[in-house]
């Protein structure tokens, strides 16, 4: 069915090819994002129309907006398409790059669309494919956020492009950034515009790009202030989300947790003991079945370098966003649950022997109680009025006998509990 309907409006592409003869190039881009997105692949015909879009992009003098969903829904389903003609990844990020830099009017727009669609490449295309374009990516990011104009939602687009390729390859990123000598200077950014983060796709790239970061020894071990600073980052960035579910989804589900409840149902002795506390948080373990016990696991099972890879069902939840593109793109991060994730880098940073212990134990009191909530708790969707809710639960003493095979520790080095009915 779907190749009958193609081939009937196969002609159309063709109009394609000379963009500023019609005015109906709108219309086309509406109903190929609709057959790839039922396709699920790029056939021939889209691969042909791909090589001819540039030229759209000319006739709108740089101008992405009109042309990003439908590059969205390339990147969505074509990884074939990308592994098998490199150059079209080339192709894409001049596209993007020339949009980043752009001064046709609305300028904070067009580049804030240029960023997104750069932030999308680093989360779909295949690892080590965007190898050599990494440092081009980085620059560039760069360079546009020592330019102006430079309004407060580019400038947070900007850095979303870092935390992303944190999320493809940490560790390069950060030399790469290193060698620029703009490390540092991200987090100074990052502090400055940290209070007008408000959007749900700009908190979790940051909390997970950030997360990617903690399962670097080299960095615990030549920074610990910058390490420390990162697990603060990410704790005040889900301290935020957390009310902002809070006052969106009270209304429909009293179930909703406040994360900043001390709440001792879990507390067997009951105590508020300081280092009472620090033991048990080292000693909380993962959800029942859980087998993210090392770094490969954890990429395993959110993707490579941290990127969710389950492609059956893409769908996107509505942001709240100044610019309409984040209304609009399909971007894996959505489908994260950022608290777990954060919390399998915290068992993986363990692991390999930094010593959180002396995070907790150097924190101030209501930052601690909250780290204890976080790394209990996880996202889940529950149906109301038969509308999908993404919401947060915190995971309790076990009602039942868990067999000790399914019961997984959360920080290797601390001696799991033996008793069956522990916290889980």
């Amino acid at each position: 069915m779907i190749d009958e309907i193609e081939n009937t409006i196969l002609p159309l592409f063709n109009f394609m090819a000379n963009p500023k003869e019609i005015d109906f190039d709108d219309d086309i881009i509406s109903v190929a994002c609709t057959l790839i997105q039922k396709r699920h692949k790029i056939s021939g015909s889209f691969q042909a129309l791909f090589s001819v879009l540039n030229l759209t992009f000319q006739k709108y003098k740089g101008y992405l907006k009109p042309l990003i969903i439908l590059y969205n829904h390339y990147l969505l389903n074509g990884s074939e398409f990308f592994k098998e003609i490199p150059q079209n990844i080339y192709f894409l990020i001049q596209i993007c790059i020339t949009s980043l830099f752009s001064k046709e009017e609305p300028v904070e727009s067009n580049n804030a669309d240029a960023a997104i669609l750069l932030q999308l490449i680093l989360q779909y295309i295949d690892p080590n494919s965007l190898n050599d374009y990494l440092p081009t990516i980085i620059s560039s990011a760069i360079k546009r956020l020592d330019e102006s104009p430079l309004t407060n939602s580019l400038n947070i687009q900007l850095l979303n492009i870092i935390f992303s390729a944190f999320c493809y390859d940490s560790e390069r990123t950060i030399l790469l950034l290193e060698t620029q000598g703009y490390f540092g200077k991200i987090f100074d950014k990052l502090n400055e515009k940290f209070e007008v983060i408000k959007n749900n796709y700009d908190r979790k790239i940051l909390s997970i790009g950030l997360s990617n970061l903690l399962m670097i020894f080299n960095l615990y071990q030549n920074n610990k202030k910058i390490y420390t600073d990162i697990i603060r980052f990410i704790l005040k960035i889900l301290h935020k989300q957390n009310s902002e579910d809070m006052n969106k989804r009270s209304r429909i589900d009293k179930k909703v947790i406040n994360l900043d409840d001390d709440d001792d149902e879990d507390d067997e002795n009951g105590s508020n003991n300081s280092s009472n506390e620090i033991e048990k948080l080292l000693s909380i373990k993962a959800n029942a079945g859980d087998k993210l016990k090392n770094k490969r696991d954890i990429k395993k099972r959110y993707g490579s370098k941290g990127i969710n890879i389950d492609d059956e069902d893409d769908d996107t939840e509505e942001l709240d966003s100044k610019y309409d593109t984040l209304n609009s793109i399909i971007s894996r991060i959505h489908k994260i649950d950022e608290y777990a994730f954060f919390t399998a880098c915290l068992r993986h940073a363990e692991m390999i022997g930094i010593n959180l212990k002396s995070f907790c134990e150097s924190i101030e009191a209501s930052m601690f109680d909250f780290l204890k909530n976080v790394i209990s708790c996880q996202r889940i969707s529950i149906n109301v009025n038969n509308n999908e809710i993404s919401t947060i639960r915190k995971l309790v003493k076990a009602k039942r006998m868990v067999p000790r095979n399914e019961i997984k520790p959360l920080f290797s080095s601390i001696n799991s509990l033996n008793d069956q009915n522990e916290l889980i």
